[in-house]
């Protein structure tokens, strides 16, 4: 575009990209309690998403067979056509203790609806591809607005944004089921990585100290 306007327009124009940042202020809702006797793994997210789910399947189904207090969560827009290709691994067993709920259709009423889920840890898996490598690390800043502890896939932006003790990052099903499993035993890690994430996005990923 810039050598565009420079051919067309005679302009020598400097194109500045602007990242994805975060605002403080939107997320000014008290979070819910946590169940007490149950270990929630929440994902939130659009309808683009059936591929990264799949890659993240096997791992929470490691997981819930080796906690039986770990429920699933997903909130947003998993396309009912696609439930039963994303989820054909699990029994229904395992099925019966995963939620799915419907988002909202603008953003405006998500931040207060993020509050509202009693999520120990929320996940972001992302299949490394152009498309994803395109994507911003939001679900992570977003989780952690209510200092929920967050796992992702170890691909650009969340592998250059997360720092050590904002957040795990995993590479393949081995991997996750670790970091996950780490988080689920250790409810002072939770706080803590959840704590750290929430200061250091304050702290430095705010819109207004980069506009």
């Amino acid at each position: 575009y810039a050598k565009y306007l420079k051919k067309v327009h005679k302009k020598d124009t400097p194109i500045y990209v602007f990242p994805n940042y975060n605002d403080v202020k939107d997320f000014n809702f008290k979070p819910a309690k946590k169940n007490k006797n149950k270990i929630v793994i929440g994902w939130q997210g659009s309808t683009t998403h059936t591929a990264d789910l799949k890659l993240v399947i096997p791992a929470l189904k490691e997981v819930m067979n080796k906690y039986p207090q770990v429920e699933l969560e997903f909130l947003g827009g998993i396309p009912k056509d696609d439930v039963k290709e994303i989820f054909s691994a699990m029994d229904d067993k395992l099925f019966k203790r995963i939620a799915i709920t419907g988002g909202h259709p603008a953003w405006d009423k998500y931040p207060e609806l993020l509050s509202t889920m009693k999520w120990d840890i929320g996940i972001a898996p992302l299949v490394n591809n152009e498309f994803n490598r395109g994507k911003s690390h939001i679900k992570w800043m977003e989780y952690a607005m209510y200092k929920i502890p967050c796992v992702a896939s170890k691909v650009y932006p969340y592998s250059s944004n997360i720092k050590p003790k904002t957040g795990f990052l995993a590479t393949n099903t081995k991997d996750w089921v670790y970091k996950l499993s780490q988080l689920i035993e250790s409810p002072t890690m939770r706080k803590e990585i959840g704590t750290n994430a929430y200061e250091y996005i304050r702290d430095n990923l705010q819109w207004e100290q980069h506009k």
